[in-house]
């Protein structure tokens, strides 16, 4: 039997996120475009790649921080819904 190649599980297009973009913004594309991460570009310059597992380590390292409490729910109060 032949190995699976990681072509035949990724995703062909690329899609990309703007550097100044919120974490709140990054997490609804996400979420959206049902991806797990995205490229970060500034202009035509590709800077990085971001991804969920990113912001759950972010906010995880940040969790004490009040002025970062917000970024764990929605608008409504709700928490956030990484899946």
């Amino acid at each position: 039997m032949e190995p699976i190649r990681v072509r035949e599980l990724m995703s062909a297009e690329i899609l990309s996120v703007r550097p100044r973009m919120s974490l709140r913004e990054f997490v609804d594309f996400l979420r959206e475009n049902r991806i797990h991460g995205a490229l970060v570009a500034d202009g035509q310059s590709p800077v990085g790649f971001a991804s969920y597992t990113d912001v759950l380590t972010y906010l995880s390292d940040h969790a004490e921080a009040p002025e970062h409490a917000g970024y764990l729910l929605d608008g409504d109060g709700r928490g956030l819904e990484l899946s």
